[in-house]
């Protein structure tokens, strides 16, 4: 939809300077601050999106928000794979400058996110999903370090007479835990079980002890035509959603602005 130039200054509440007359017009108050909704997928390429055009899958809500909202069509990741281009999602700056430059490297609290930034400004702030930035995916498993993400640290970048390089730090506090200004959190292995655990759906837990992060139960081996053995409605999407909605609802009448990131697995 396009976006005048009175509009924008109406919306952003940027204030006009009257020119010629010597007078200066005052700026209108400005208005309640909007409320930011970050709906984040993991490696869905355009192709794979009815809004970009493709003719066989079905995302009629993402349709929906391509035809009413604005959309990207010369849009380029700043990092891959997965940590990298999140960091560079949440920080704004690209690998080398945030130091996340592969997969299982926490992202450095030292360094802003979008969300430090948006509860500096006095937002309420939630996220709910997938993060893969704060160490130990698996945090609880015996056999956590042999399945990835196990590791408790990240690089760190340093000076050097070359110019820079990075160093290993210790740190980090899993995914299941509030951080970089997220001030509610949902986002971990563990909360995701003990929401199934509420739900009674414990059983679930016993036949698919692996279930969550990025299983979700397949019923056959990837690559091949296969779906999850998970209920829809106890799935780790519904439980996220369910979650953020939970959030948003909460702040209805408040009057306090707010900030949340729903961040799914899928389809990756």
């Amino acid at each position: 939809m396009p976006l005048t130039r009175r509009d924008f200054l109406r919306t952003t509440g940027i204030a006009g300077v009257a020119l010629g007359t010597g007078a200066v017009s005052l700026a209108q108050p400005a208005p309640r601050r909007l409320n930011i909704l970050y709906v984040m997928t993991d490696q869905q390429p355009t192709s794979g999106a009815e809004g970009y055009g493709n003719p066989v899958i079905q995302t009629p809500a993402l349709a929906e928000l391509a035809r009413r909202g604005c959309r990207f069509d010369r849009f380029y990741i700043a990092g891959f794979p997965c940590s990298p281009s999140r960091t560079c999602m949440m920080s704004g700056l690209y690998p080398h400058h945030h130091g996340v430059v592969q997969n299982d490297i926490i992202y450095d609290p030292q360094i802003p996110s979008f969300g430090d930034v948006c509860h500096a400004a006095g937002y309420d702030t939630g996220y709910f999903g997938k993060w893969h930035l704060g160490g130990n995916m698996y945090r609880g498993r015996e056999d956590n370090r042999a399945r990835g993400f196990g590791g408790d640290w990240y690089f760190r970048r340093v000076e050097s007479p070359d110019g820079f390089k990075f160093e290993a730090a210790a740190g980090g506090v899993g995914e299941d835990k509030p951080q970089h200004g997220f001030t509610t959190w949902e986002g971990g292995w563990e909360q995701y079980h003990q929401w199934l655990r509420d739900q009674g759906q414990g059983e679930l837990l016993t036949k698919f002890p692996s279930l969550g992060n990025h299983n979700d139960a397949p019923s056959g081996p990837e690559g091949t035509h296969h779906w999850s053995q998970i209920p829809a409605e106890y799935h780790m999407e519904a439980f996220f959603a369910g979650q953020a909605d939970r959030f948003i609802r909460s702040h209805a009448g408040t009057g306090n602005p707010w900030c949340a990131v729903l961040s799914f697995f899928g389809p990756h």
